[in-house]
C-alpha cells in the first residue's frame, strides 16, 4: 500500500486465488485486485493454479469490472529452465 495514500480512502483488498472458483469468488466479493500463480514456475507446486489460456479469460472478466490482476512468478529458475521461463513470460505479455 502506498504510504502517501489519502488517509480518508479505504484500504484496498488484494485477494489471493489458486483456482477458478476462488478467482470468481474474489470478483464477486468486490476485490480491488487479485493475485494468482501459474501451473509452472510457482513456489507452491501442489497448488492447482492456472494455465495461461484459462487465466486470460478470467483476467478479461476481472478487467471488465475494474479489478487489477497480478500474476506471481515465484520460483528459482535454473539455467536449463531459462528458455521455458522466457516463453512463459512472453505468453503472459501476449495473452494477459
Amino acid at each position: 500500500m502506498n504510504s502517501k495514500k489519502n488517509p480518508e480512502q479505504s484500504p484496498e483488498i488484494l485477494a489471493p486465488t489458486g483456482n477458478r472458483a476462488s478467482f470468481l469468488a474474489a470478483v464477486a466479493a468486490g476485490a480491488d485486485a487479485i493475485y494468482c500463480g501459474l501451473k509452472s514456475f510457482s513456489a507452491r507446486m501442489e497448488a492447482k493454479n492456472f494455465n495461461p489460456e484459462e487465466l486470460a479469460r478470467l483476467v478479461q472478466l476481472a478487467h471488465n469490472r475494474g479489478i487489477r490482476v497480478y500474476v506471481t512468478f515465484n520460483s528459482l529458475v535454473k539455467h536449463s529452465e531459462l528458455d521455458g521461463a522466457g516463453k512463459t513470460v512472453q505468453q503472459l505479455a501476449k495473452w494477459i
